[in-house]
């Protein structure tokens, strides 16, 4: 099999788990506070927003070659992996100051036009920032 057949193969079984298992999350979400249920979603939306999902594969067919079963663990182990991947975009977004990542905003510029539409802040684009690089941390977590 191709590697790139290899991806896809891999890609079936890891979107469906990181689907569920954002729903799980928002549901969890939605019974504590506005803020925590936007996180989620905002981690939600940017780890599922596309991607190679590369990262995770590795983790994935490495463990099978060192004569892992495979199973839902070993998904899900992976799965760890490409939110360490969305924790570090986010970073990386802020830090090229990058205002779109596969046509979708970046997670910085999410918040800061939620600075904006609320007028909280003096400082909207600082707030973005902030925010975003909690965003990456808590993806991370």
């Amino acid at each position: 099999m191709e590697a790139t057949e290899m991806l896809a193969e891999y890609k079936k079984k890891l979107e469906p788990f990181l689907i569920n298992y954002f729903k799980r999350k928002i549901k969890e979400a939605n019974r504590t506070d506005k803020i925590t249920l936007q996180t989620i979603k905002t981690i939600s939306d940017f780890t599922l927003a596309s991607g190679k999902r590369i990262r995770p594969a590795l983790v994935y067919y490495g463990f099978l070659a060192m004569g892992g079963k495979d199973g839902k663990e070993i998904v899900e182990v992976s799965a760890g992996m490409e939110l360490i991947h969305t924790f570090l975009l986010i970073h990386d977004d802020i830090i090229d100051k990058d205002e779109k990542r596969h046509n979708v905003p970046t997670v910085h510029e999410v918040y800061k036009k939620i600075g904006e539409e609320n007028g909280f802040f003096k400082d909207n684009e600082h707030f973005g920032n902030s925010m975003a690089i909690i965003v990456g941390d808590m993806a991370a977590a």
